[in-house]
């Protein structure tokens, strides 16, 4: 007998060639799967996010602290620095004070000489001025200005409005004040430092410069006429040394209407119109001028009366 046949079903040739379909199931898959990728990328990504901001919060709050703690240093250095300044002025004044002190010491001893003989003058000069204002002291309204080297006679020698003429009582003034002055000349202080007795006048502002300055001299020259001019009977007559005295010692000056002296009590210029007598002392180098030797008559008045 022959056996069953066997039949072998062959597949159509048309499905192997149709495409290969994804299960719906599987398809989903997928896509959670990237679904899920994607919220992990997105949450690393915020919490990479969070952690920078927090490590910069971080360096932010150390470099505040930094900051201050540099700006602590900046001011302790600043203060530190102050006293340092503040120090160094105060050595540099103790050390030019030092720097003065160490050229005083360098001083030759020439110049020390000269500065203790220059304070020694102007002690002396002190004395002698002092010694005129004792004798001034003993006639009323005579002034002695200390530190001008004047005399004032004020009132006492007070002109007329364009006049060089001297009242009987200012000529004996003059003449009995004088002599004291001379005396002073004649003393060991007088010898060594008096130069010479300038008789200044002045004039008050009303009219001419020139016609001022030529009176201003002839009320100079008036007192030098008075003071060499025959006594009164009343008075002690100069001797002959004084005489000559005066004439070596004495000079005349005018100063016209210059140093006015304004009066406000009369409202005037009346106190310009006088002679003061300046009083002039040599250096410590001057030596006196040389005396004239000539004895001969000193002459008259060339003034008029």
């Amino acid at each position: 007998m022959i056996g069953r046949a066997v039949i072998i079903k062959r597949g159509n040739k048309s499905e192997a060639e149709k495409p290969f379909w994804i299960s719906y199931a599987d398809l989903m898959t997928a896509l959670m799967v990237l679904f899920l990728v994607a919220m992990s990328v997105a949450m690393m990504a915020v919490t990479y996010n969070a952690e920078d901001v927090e490590r910069q919060k971080r360096e932010l709050e150390e470099r505040n602290v930094q900051l201050n703690v540099t700006l602590k240093k900046l001011e302790d250095n600043e203060i530190r620095l102050k006293q340092e300044q503040e120090t160094l002025q105060r050595q540099e004044a103790e050390l030019k004070a030092a720097n003065e002190m160490l050229e005083k010491l360098k001083k030759s001893q020439k110049e020390l000489d000269d500065e203790a003989a220059a304070k020694v003058r102007d002690q002396e000069i002190r004395q002698l001025l002092e010694s005129v204002e004792k004798a001034a002291a003993k006639h009323v309204g005579i002034k002695v200005n200390k530190d001008q080297q004047t005399i004032d006679f004020g009132d006492r020698a007070r002109f007329g409005m364009s006049s060089s003429i001297l009242t009987p009582d200012q000529a004996k003034l003059l003449r009995a004040f004088v002599p004291d002055v001379l005396a002073i000349a004649k003393n060991n202080l007088g010898r060594k430092w008096l130069k010479q007795v300038v008789v200044e006048g002045f004039a008050s502002p009303e009219g001419d410069y020139l016609f001022n300055l030529n009176l201003s001299l002839e009320r100079s020259q008036r007192v030098l006429c008075t003071l060499l001019a025959p006594p009164l009977p009343d008075e002690v007559s100069l001797t002959t040394d004084q005489l000559f005295q005066i004439r070596d010692l004495f000079l005349v000056g005018g100063f016209s209407f210059n140093a006015v002296k304004f009066d406000e009590a009369t409202n005037s210029y009346n106190a310009s119109r006088r002679v003061e007598l300046r009083l002039e002392f040599l250096g410590l180098k001057e030596v006196h001028p040389n005396p004239v030797a000539s004895r001969e008559r000193l002459g008259k008045c060339a003034l008029p009366n």
